[in-house]
């Protein structure tokens, strides 16, 4: 479990080049409280980023420039071993499973993701960081 101040926002980076992407995933995100997102779509970024513990939740697209997620995902743990990472990927679960076994994620994240996958990805971080994380009213 993520250890942190409850009254402090979960720091989650949504890192991914495609900005239309970012802006659908970051609108639904911050219907949340305690939820503040930030997109890093510069792989060199991602590292010192993580080396600076400036976020708490990694969201990762399948392909940041010419590295892989996968590729990101190992930058961002050997730097910061307690970031908590999910990927972006079109695979089969069963496929996901078996390409991402050992990493740690915690969960796989669809191309086009919509309300139910945000509400997955909170039902998800609420888990890890033990905090209960509730919509803003309207």
């Amino acid at each position: 479990m993520l250890h942190r101040d409850k009254n402090k926002p979960i720091r989650v980076a949504v890192i991914h080049q495609d900005h239309d992407y970012f802006e659908k995933l970051e609108r639904e995100l911050a219907r949340y409280h305690l939820i503040a997102a930030q997109q890093i779509s510069n792989q060199e970024m991602v590292a010192q980023q993580a080396r600076e513990n400036k976020f708490d939740i990694a969201l990762v697209a399948e392909n940041v420039g010419n590295l892989t997620g996968m590729e990101i995902i190992k930058q961002i743990v050997s730097v910061n071993p307690l970031v908590n990472c999910a990927l972006v990927s079109p695979l089969y679960p069963d496929e996901f499973h078996d390409a991402t076994e050992g990493f740690g994620l915690f969960m796989q994240i669809p191309t086009d993701p919509d309300h139910s996958t945000t509400q997955t990805i909170i039902d998800k971080i609420s888990k890890i960081t033990g905090i209960t994380i509730t919509k803003r009213e309207s």
